[in-house]
């Protein structure tokens, strides 16, 4: 995409399972003093004949995704993911897809484009943003003929051993998103985030300063809630998604909710599925399932990334600002001036927010200043969206595991393959 740098005004049963340890807040947890990350990923999907899965994702039918690549499908929007790197060996993220990046990690296995992906992460992110169409698999990605540009800052939690650094840490987010904001990233993804007392959040700060002073789009997740225990706090802030210049993402079930296992607080933005996610995966380099036993806003902050990256292709011109006001006055919300710290604006619709006309009189949120009203009709009207349908509710039983954890906070999400193998579903987070 060509456009101006601007400064904004304002399985069968499951055959194999792999239990991976991570820290997560949509994927990565960052938990200081200890290396400040950690993402939800499976080592690899149950092996099998046939490694993909045929159904389509409900979470792309239900939010109106296929009719709005009719009005733009990325084309010419180069999205970064700043995860574990990708794999170009999953037939759904090629060379002709995946850009050579880099990788600020050094170790066996790892490749110095960021074109390598040893713990599943990354690849599966990448693919819900920009997934190509595959004879015989139902993935496809939200913004599906973007660009990716994997910048690769961890490899895995617990490998500094073998690893320059293998856990995530926000001193690497930072430095990974200035590289990608001086390497031609439209869009920025980070399924990871850190909590206010870590000792590097100011570097990651700047970083977030930099790449909003060139005009980049930057979502991440909200970050990931554990229930269960006592020191794992339901209302925090977690960054990226708290700051001022990010989308903050926040998960939904399969039911629409933001509940109880997403981090509430000022890094809900808005909400987008998390749950029954179709994923590309690592292993069998086929497609997986993510979040089959409960909602991440890791596999969440791709749906906002790709629909901020068709935004990014039908209005070229648009500033980072007007994208994001975009997607927030778009979404879907019981009160239309309200935003809160659940779900932020709202669910997000992909339809609306390509569609919709600039009107300040409208309740929402703040106009960016210098962005005009475009004529006096209203925006769409918000509706209520119905539960999604769940086409793999009968596979979950079936698993492989990917772990998300870390000081304080210990989740799974399921990776599944259903247990009737006749091309019905495989799944991941």
């Amino acid at each position: 995409m060509t456009r101006a740098r601007r400064t904004p005004a304002h399985a069968g049963p499951a055959r194999r399972a792999a239990a991976l340890t991570a820290a997560a807040a949509v994927g990565l947890l960052l938990v200081p003093p200890a290396p400040a990350g950690a993402a939800e990923t499976g080592e690899e999907c149950p092996t099998a004949d046939d490694p993909f899965i045929e159904q389509k994702s409900a979470a792309i039918i239900n939010l109106g995704f296929p009719q709005s690549w009719e009005l733009a499908t990325g084309a010419g929007v180069t999205v970064a993911v700043v995860d574990s790197g990708v794999d170009v060996d999953n037939l759904h993220l090629g060379p002709d897809v995946v850009l050579p990046g880099t990788s600020f990690v050094s170790g066996p296995g790892v490749t110095a484009d960021g074109r390598s992906d040893l713990y599943g992460h990354g690849t599966a992110v990448a693919g819900v943003i920009a997934a190509r169409e595959i004879e015989g698999s139902g993935l496809v990605g939200t913004a599906r003929d973007a660009k990716i540009l994997p910048v690769q800052v961890f490899v895995s939690e617990g490998d500094d051993d073998v690893y320059n650094t293998g856990e995530p840490n926000s001193a690497l987010m930072a430095a990974g998103i200035r590289w990608a904001v001086d390497n031609g990233a439209d869009v920025i993804n980070v399924s990871m985030s850190t909590d206010s007392e870590d000792a590097d959040l100011p570097s990651l700060t700047q970083a977030l300063d930099y790449a909003q002073s060139e005009d980049v789009v930057v979502v991440a997740s909200a970050g990931n809630h554990a229930p269960a225990s006592e020191d794992d706090a339901l209302t925090a802030s977690r960054y990226p998604a708290a700051n001022e210049n990010v989308i903050g993402v926040a998960a939904t079930n399969t039911t629409g909710v933001v509940d109880a296992y997403t981090v509430h607080g000022p890094g809900s933005d808005v909400a987008a599925p998390g749950q029954n996610v179709l994923v590309a995966s690592l292993g069998n380099r086929g497609d997986c399932v993510g979040g089959v036993d409960r909602p991440y806003s890791s596999w969440a902050a791709p749906f906002v990334a790709g629909l901020a990256a068709q935004l990014r292709e039908l209005y070229p011109q648009a500033s980072a600002e007007e994208i994001v006001y975009r997607i927030l006055a778009s979404a879907d919300r019981p009160r239309l001036g309200y935003s809160d710290p659940v779900q932020g604006w709202g669910q997000i619709r992909p339809v609306e927010a390509l569609t919709m006309t600039i009107d300040p009189t409208i309740p929402g949120p703040p106009l960016p200043r210098g962005l005009k009203r475009e004529r006096p009709e209203a925006t769409a009207d918000v509706k209520a969206l119905g539960a999604a349908v769940d086409p793999w509710a009968d596979a979950r039983q079936a698993a492989l595991w990917w772990g998300l954890g870390g000081v304080g906070l210990t989740a799974l999400a399921l990776i599944v393959r259903p247990a009737t193998r006749r091309r019905t579903a495989s799944a991941e987070v």
